[in-house]
């Protein structure tokens, strides 16, 4: 069953399905719909059906019948921004991932290691470096 705040919910113990699993993701897309959301011009008054639509907030079908927590009009310039800021964060891993990778390699290269232990360096590093 989804939840009824889906994309939108910060409830860390919520035993409902969500359309972003990541908690961070939706505490940080919860961030942008309170910034973004105006009553006025994203109320949605237009559903016919009852039911929640299962993408929620990110629901980027003009013709959905479901319920969302906003409008067309509202959705889409929240997904836009959304995109936007997951663009970034990604740069942002990228950016550190290529920095601590690059630490790897000096470490390796200043000193003189044994096959076996750029091995374990190497699979420490896997370990560490943030996925991407």
């Amino acid at each position: 069953m989804n939840c009824k705040f889906n994309c939108t919910c910060i409830r860390i113990d919520c035993p409902y399905k969500h359309r972003v699993v990541s908690f961070n993701d939706r505490k940080d897309l919860k961030e942008l719909y309170n910034r973004c959301y105006d009553k006025k011009l994203h109320y949605e008054n237009n559903h016919k059906e009852k039911v929640r639509c299962s993408n929620g907030l990110l629901c980027d079908k003009e013709d959905c019948q479901l319920k969302h927590i906003c409008n067309y009009k509202g959705r889409i310039f929240i997904i836009e921004r959304w995109n936007n800021y997951k663009k970034e964060k990604n740069k942002e891993l990228e950016m550190i991932r290529w920095k601590m990778e690059e630490d790897f390699d000096k470490i390796i290269n200043k000193y003189k290691f044994e096959e076996s232990d750029k091995k374990f360096i190497q699979n420490i590093k896997s370990i560490v470096l943030p996925p991407l």
